[in-house]
């Protein structure tokens, strides 16, 4: 389980020199593809919804779930794409 508790540009979270991401979505798919995940399950609380839903909404076929917690900060985003992508999972209970 991968876990980063200080996105950039979030709070006091610093930038590595060098290391810039304006592209939420470029982001997440640097991290995934350097942990060498597989159909992650992403878990997405709160202002991490600015970098998940993009990233879901652009990738829904390499990702093998995606729960997002009081996702905010998404106001920018196609929720009409998200509904469609949404109803691509399957659940589990």
């Amino acid at each position: 389980m991968y876990h980063n508790n200080s996105l950039q540009s979030f709070s006091q979270s610093r930038t590595r020199s060098g290391a810039s991401f304006h592209n939420s979505s470029a982001f997440m798919s640097s991290v995934i593809e350097k942990l060498h995940l597989v159909k992650p399950i992403i878990v997405s609380p709160s202002a991490s919804g600015s970098y998940s839903v993009p990233y879901v909404i652009e990738n829904r076929s390499t990702i093998g779930g995606f729960v997002p917690v009081a996702a905010c900060c998404v106001r920018n985003h196609k929720w009409r794409n998200f509904m469609v992508c949404f109803t691509k999972f399957k659940f589990y209970i």
